[in-house]
């Protein structure tokens, strides 16, 4: 299973994104996971798909994307993961979005400068498996 975060990972892996060091983008230089807002009109399954593709180049149907956990920050944001059951090859992977990506496993979690709600989502993950 991948998961993908609402605001990849396959069996044990997560794929993290480097976020831009861009004025407009809060928190640059810290990982989180893919993912984005959701359109006037747009419902959260088919903005998942709009936002994997937007930022990884792949496309899947929403019906792909399964929900996975749900968050709320402290600002009242509320932050959705889905979990992508198709297998994806990383080689195919083009990034449109971000500095970079890196797949983790649990073990590599605290060398990552995390968002922190990415942090929950992945600890969350890595401990249901």
């Amino acid at each position: 299973m991948w998961l993908w975060y609402w605001r990849v990972i396959r069996l044990a892996v997560s794929c993290c994104k480097l976020r831009d060091d861009f004025d407009h983008i809060p928190k640059p230089g810290l990982w989180g996971l893919f993912g984005g807002h959701v359109e006037i009109g747009e419902s959260l399954d088919d903005a998942v798909a709009r936002e994997m593709a937007e930022e990884t180049g792949l496309h899947f149907d929403h019906a792909d994307f399964t929900p996975f956990v749900r968050l709320v920050s402290s600002s009242g944001l509320h932050h959705f993961a889905y979990k992508l059951t198709p297998p994806v090859d990383p080689a195919k992977v083009s990034l449109q979005e971000g500095a970079g990506f890196a797949f983790i496993h649990s073990g590599q979690i605290d060398q990552l400068r995390l968002l922190p709600e990415a942090r929950i989502v992945l600890d969350h993950y890595f401990a249901t498996l």
